[in-house]
């Protein structure tokens, strides 16, 4: 999983943000979700 400068940014459509920072926030909410 490569690490991408997510904090500090707020959701407000999928436009604002980049194919490969959607798919890090995606990763990151499994690798949550199975803790």
């Amino acid at each position: 999983m490569r690490t991408y400068s997510i904090f500090n940014k707020d959701f407000i459509s999928l436009v604002d943000w980049s194919k490969e920072e959607v798919s890090t926030i995606l990763d990151l909410a499994s690798t949550l979700k199975e803790r």
